[in-house]
């Protein structure tokens, strides 16, 4: 998806026909924004304007959303990153992270000890500023399941374990 371009994001919000508002329409309390790291692809490609550009997309959206329903909540999957970002981090109400703990590279396999200190310690600045943080991991064994719950409530986070096609919870 290109979301920096007008024609798509008036395909997500702006108008009677557009998918957000259709779902405020609907009478949803808020919106669930998945793969919002697609700017990292992006930026990879050589677009230098890619991440402040999805930034002030969500913002965009999450201001539109709340003039039409003030107490709309936006919280945007991964990219934990752009919470270092203060101008992202008051446009959104937390943050869908998956992965800390376990099934970045396998399921039921442990998250690298480095990629979880990262986004513990980038995490940690979203539940300082009192947002929401929902975390997934993917496994199965009960000693990875307890542990992943575990560690996650430690943290301040709101933790669920399921497996990565998402049947069920072990």
């Amino acid at each position: 998806m290109r979301y920096w371009n007008a024609e798509w994001q008036d395909v997500v919000f702006g108008n009677d026909d557009a998918y957000l508002d259709r779902i405020i329409a609907a009478g949803f309390d808020g919106v669930y924004l998945d793969i919002i790291d697609a700017y990292e692809y992006y930026a990879e490609q050589g677009r230098v304007t890619a991440e402040d550009e999805m930034v002030e997309f969500v913002t965009a959206l999450g201001s539109y959303a709340r003039e039409q329903s003030p107490d709309f909540l936006i919280i945007p999957q991964n990219a934990s990153e752009l919470g270092l970002r203060s101008d992202y981090l008051s446009a959104v109400d937390g943050i869908g992270m998956e992965v800390i703990y376990f099934g970045y590279d396998e399921h039921d396999s442990a998250t690298e000890d480095e990629v979880t200190a990262e986004l513990e310690t980038t995490l940690a600045v979203w539940t300082a500023a009192g947002k929401l943080v929902l975390n997934v991991d993917y496994a199965t064994s009960d000693d990875k399941v307890a542990e992943a719950y575990e560690r996650a409530a430690g943290q301040g986070f709101t933790p669920t374990v399921t497996d990565v096609d998402l049947g069920g919870f072990p």
